[in-house]
């Protein structure tokens, strides 16, 4: 279970969960061994949900990065067809999450809002044009760290999700997912592939 919960209507919980501890640990153990690694992302971006804005607060606190702070993307959120329509009211703001402790970076601009329906081929296609569009254009040589679920991080090893039982097939793995991305002008490398049940 979580150590603790923000007070919010029980249904919202189940559109969106909380991390539990043993996740929140598992997140500060990774941030530590990048760290020790000698990586030390500048950005950090992650999906609205709050079980990923609590793995990108969990990676930060153990990288240690005074300086890094999130950036959180509704890009990155899940198909939006297995979301209640009302899921933009479940969902807390930037503003919330950074009055709750995390380290939100309240100047960032999304790419994309929350779209109100897609199809599937919309939501590839969403995915890509983020990756393609706001972090390939990244114009220094950094790291970056982009936290979501189990399907964004299947699609960025090339993996097109052409059904809902490929997309749900993805969604249940039991593990946590990364991929740390390494930049250059014009390029990505998906260079680190992290994978952990918790």
């Amino acid at each position: 279970m979580p150590p603790k919960l923000v007070p919010r209507p029980p249904l919202h919980y189940k559109f969106d969960s909380p991390l539990t501890e043993r996740g929140q640990i598992v997140a500060e153990t990774y941030g530590r061994g990048l760290a020790n690694c000698g990586i030390h992302p500048f950005e950090v971006f992650c999906s609205p949900d709050m079980k990923s804005v609590q793995t990108a607060a969990g990676l930060v606190k153990g990288l240690g990065l005074s300086f890094t702070s999130i950036n959180i993307e509704p890009a990155l959120l899940t198909y939006r067809q297995m979301l209640p329509s009302n899921y933009q009211e479940m969902i807390l703001s930037p503003r919330a999450f950074l009055g709750l402790g995390y380290p939100i970076n309240l100047q960032y601009v999304p790419f994309q809002g929350l779209n109100a329906s897609e199809n599937i081929e919309e939501y590839n296609m969403r995915i890509q044009n983020f990756f393609r569009e706001r972090i390939s254009k990244i114009d220094q040589k950094l790291f970056v760290i982009v936290v979501s679920d189990n399907v964004m991080v299947d699609m960025t090893k090339n993996e097109f999700m052409e059904t809902v039982d490929d997309i749900l097939k993805s969604t249940k793995k039991a593990t946590c997912q990364m991929n740390f991305i390494s930049l250059k002008p014009g390029e990505v490398h998906f260079s680190i592939q992290i994978k952990s049940t918790y």
